[in-house]
């Protein structure tokens, strides 16, 4: 009966829980189109900054939808697996399924390897994205090419 329950659970959680992408262009890394976007915007072609700015965020939306599918597959995987030892001793039950999370996150990104590939994001280039640095040139080239009723979506 438990075993049961725990697959309707699981059945129940990926269902609820798998976020969806969009399709993306593959031939144009985020990072690229970042920097056409800021090339763009200092060249005074504000059109063109529009577009590659939203391109890449775009773009950086979907590589993180991604590394989130396989982060809460993970979870899930590690979470109903048999623990190596009956006994919880010192709470290395938590632990256990930490390590497992992670191989299984190695694994997933390994296998989905040209996925991840396209997306070009390095420590430098999540950095930049986290600290939102594409949405103020989004904003400017917005305000520059009159289009305010934009000016806020993008967030």
């Amino acid at each position: 009966m438990v075993a049961y329950a725990r697959v309707i659970y699981a059945v129940l959680l990926s269902w609820v829980t798998h976020v969806f992408t969009k399709g993306e262009n593959i031939t144009e890394s985020c990072m690229y189109l970042y920097e056409k976007g800021v090339e763009a915007y200092l060249d005074n072609r504000f059109d063109e900054c529009v577009v590659n700015f939203e391109n890449a965020i775009q773009k950086y939306k979907d590589y993180t939808q991604k590394l989130q599918n396989c982060r809460i597959k993970c979870k899930r995987e590690a979470d109903f697996s048999e623990p190596l030892y009956p006994v919880d001793v010192d709470n290395l039950l938590f632990y256990e399924r930490a390590v497992k999370a992670t191989l299984c996150i190695v694994r997933c990104k390994r296998t989905k390897k040209n996925t991840f590939d396209k997306f070009n994001i390095n420590k430098e280039a999540q950095k930049l994205f986290q600290q939102l640095k594409p949405y103020e040139y989004l904003h400017i080239c917005y305000f520059q090419v009159k289009e305010l009723r934009y000016f806020c979506v993008w967030v």
